[in-house]
């Protein structure tokens, strides 16, 4: 399997044209391999860099590409979600809240890093409109069942690292006519209106900062923060102007409560 993945991106890197007539199975059998934790590293890894490949090479045929019912785009981003929310063996909430030290780095095969690197690359090469809807629904549904019950917590998790991934992809939203599909973190857009970026800022900080000051399970609030420090950057300097009022003090807070 590896060295056939190994072939096939070499190919997709040479001559993405050669892709045209198969590219739904190939990319739908990448997301087969990519979000199995059965498969080894090597060749989730190789499959990931496949559908990449594929997507930066020739985005309006990935972008048009169907899996079942779904656009891949749809369920690429699902696949994505599903690896950042996997296990690893140390992801005991009380073990990492009290370890002495940071955790050491995931190897760049494990799922959750192959999910971020495989969202991050996604929506930069097939843009916003292919991936934000998606993106953002998984997150707020997580965000929301999260909130109403710890045992979530893993979900919630994944949506702050997906949310981290695609940031910068949030103000490329006002170059879009419309984008009424395109769900707020904390609740459904308004039909037929755009939301302009001072819109979807302030509801992505609303969505982010409870998770990174109040959620009782400590690495959803670093999640979380990671998240937004992140957007800070992505979104910045308009996020910190539009919003330091709230997020100043909460984050005093915050720190108040864990001294």
């Amino acid at each position: 399997l590896r060295d056939g993945l190994e072939q096939l991106v070499e190919l997709a890197d040479c001559v993405p044209k050669a892709f045209r007539d198969v590219a739904a199975p190939v990319l739908s059998g990448c997301l087969d391999v990519a979000a199995n934790p059965g498969f080894g590293g090597g060749a989730r890894s190789l499959a990931v860099e496949l559908a990449c490949s594929l997507c930066e090479r020739a985005p309006a045929t990935a972008r048009r590409c169907a899996a079942g019912d779904l656009k891949w785009p749809a369920k690429a981003v699902d696949a994505c979600f599903d690896m950042l929310a996997e296990d690893e063996p140390r992801d005991d909430p009380a073990a990492w809240e009290h370890a002495p030290g940071p955790p050491p780095e995931l190897d760049a095969a494990a799922g959750r890093e192959l999910g971020a690197e495989f969202l991050d690359r996604l929506a930069r090469s097939l843009r916003p409109k292919a991936v934000l809807p998606r993106a953002l629904g998984n997150a707020a549904r997580a965000l929301a069942a999260a909130a109403a019950d710890l045992n979530q917590w893993r979900g919630a998790r994944a949506a702050c690292f997906a949310l981290t991934q695609v940031a910068e992809s949030v103000n490329d939203l006002e170059s879009l006519k419309k984008t009424d599909d395109v769900p707020l973190l904390c609740g459904a857009a308004e039909p037929r209106k755009k939301l302009g970026g001072k819109r979807r800022r302030r509801d992505w900080v609303d969505a982010l900062l409870p998770f990174a000051t109040q959620y009782p399970v400590a690495c959803v609030r670093c999640a979380a923060l990671d998240a937004l420090a992140q957007s800070c950057e992505d979104l910045g300097p308009l996020l910190q102007l539009e919003t330091h009022a709230v997020v100043v003090p909460a984050l005093c807070g915050g720190i108040r409560g864990d001294g």
